[in-house]
């Protein structure tokens, strides 16, 4: 499709990242909605826009701006704005964005407390899940990665010839464009032996995509009870709660310097010690009970140090009353 002599798949696929090109799409996607619902054809937007005062590009664009924020989040309009300025300037519509600043006004969402599930909600999810989800599910509470680049990882980048296992994610996947390791707890690792092949460049989810995912979580939220909802009518339960869960663990178990580190936090993995893989394994370990979900054997090793603890009381008064005996 040819726009104002620039192609639109052209201009998508000079984006490096795979999510990159996905959030372009959907930006221009979005785009072509706010000129269907004005009743207006692109190319006589760009013309338009090229012959008038510069003001009318910042109504234009104020415009836009306003279209998004009824149709998607506070934080995606904004991302997707950003690409649809480029798209724009793509296609030699001129504007400063210091001056369009002074036309948009960002409503910015009132913010209600972030929910994160315990364990027991937790084994509820992979409980209630098919086989192919369970190993997902574990994955994610095991590597706090984001669920898209859970999504594109290949079996060459697990590594199970350490121990832990060791998960390599390269930095053409990741959303800050960094490369990272992550470990994976034995309960994890066991999960996903099934899906390590042969084939190293097979994706280890091939079978799950990004919307059956959120399909599958739609179901368990419902059979599970836990279909809550914030006041802007999104879900409290998401499979990004995963990666929450692993952030609250880390930070009690290890440090909340090394949660963001692991967590893939741009700032964290550029002042980190991120070549040293043993003290990354060392810390992960410290971290790996509280990270596993498997709640029988939780109980019985509290049980096990509760029975330790009742044998030493009465060994201690056993030993009281010999002492008083005596």
């Amino acid at each position: 499709m040819m726009i104002g002599q620039v192609n639109r798949e052209n201009w998508v696929e000079s984006f490096d990242a795979e999510n990159t090109r996905k959030n372009v799409k959907s930006s221009l996607l979005q785009l072509d909605s706010f000129y269907q619902n004005s009743k207006a054809n692109e190319q006589e937007v760009f013309d338009f826009l090229k012959k008038s005062d510069e003001v009318e590009v910042y109504f234009t664009l104020r415009d836009i701006a306003n279209f998004l924020q009824t149709q998607v989040g506070f934080n995606t309009a904004k991302l997707y704005f950003n690409y649809i300025k480029m798209w724009y300037r793509e296609n030699r519509i001129v504007f400063e964005d210091r001056r369009l600043n002074t036309y948009l006004k960002w409503k910015r969402p009132l913010r209600e407390r972030k929910y994160t599930p315990n364990d027991g909600v937790l084994n509820q999810i992979i409980l209630s899940s098919k086989e192919k989800y369970q190993s997902f599910w574990l994955f994610l509470m095991s590597t706090g990665c984001r669920q898209g680049e859970a999504l594109q990882l290949k079996v060459k980048d697990i590594d199970v010839t350490t121990s832990p296992v060791k998960v390599h994610f390269p930095a053409e996947i990741t959303k800050t464009r960094q490369e990272r390791i992550g470990f994976l707890t034995r309960e994890a690792s066991n999960a996903l032996q099934y899906r390590l092949g042969n084939d190293p460049e097979k994706r280890v989810f091939h079978d799950i995509t990004a919307s059956g995912l959120h399909k599958a979580m739609n179901t368990i939220r419902k059979k599970i009870g836990q279909d809550d909802k914030f006041s802007t009518n999104r879900a409290k339960l998401t499979p990004h709660r995963f990666r929450a869960h692993y952030k609250k663990i880390m930070d009690r178990t290890v440090s909340s310097d090394f949660s963001h580190f692991m967590l893939g936090h741009a700032g964290a993995l550029s002042t980190y010690d991120g070549d040293n893989d043993e003290g990354i394994r060392e810390d992960f370990l410290k971290a790996e009970n509280a990270l596993t979900i498997d709640l029988k054997r939780k109980f019985q090793e509290e049980k096990r140090k509760n029975d330790d603890l009742s044998e030493r009381i009465k060994k201690i008064e056993e030993q009281l009353r010999k002492d008083l005996t005596t």
